[in-house]
């Protein structure tokens, strides 16, 4: 729980300073997919 806090913070920060270039949706989609892949959960479809 802390990590995806921290990257949601770590995020907006990025977003912040820089929200032309930095999708928070994008960003935590990947680093949702990832803990999908180490949880073992795929999506179907």
């Amino acid at each position: 729980m802390r990590t995806t806090i921290a990257v949601i913070d770590g995020l907006q920060q990025q977003w912040l300073l820089n929200p032309d270039e930095v999708s928070m949706t994008a960003e935590f989609e990947a680093f949702a997919e990832t803990l999908r892949g180490r949880w073992g959960i795929f999506e179907h479809g």
